[in-house]
């Protein structure tokens, strides 16, 4: 299981990096923006942005911190709304 505060520190890091969480199940989701996401003891949150303006999530979805397998850096990318 991934640890809280590991999670917190790559979600949080300064400048923001988008990220891609794989899960163990072979889903996976991308972060690109920092602002809608929470770190839990045991779940992680991700926020899906709205597509007129990411600092409002359109919808999030809840993942267990035991169903997370790897998280990557998405080196190149940049911030952008998902579709």
């Amino acid at each position: 299981m991934m640890q809280p505060e590991d999670l917190y520190d790559i979600v949080h890091r300064k400048p923001f990096q988008p990220l891609r969480v794989h899960l163990t199940d072979g889903r996976f989701y991308d972060i690109l923006y920092p602002y809608n996401n929470v770190v839990g003891t045991t779940f992680l949150v991700i926020g899906i942005p709205e597509p007129n303006d990411p600092m409002v999530a359109e919808r999030t979805i809840k993942v267990s911190l035991d169903l997370i397998d790897r998280v990557e850096d998405l080196k190149g990318a940049s911030p952008s709304v998902p579709r």
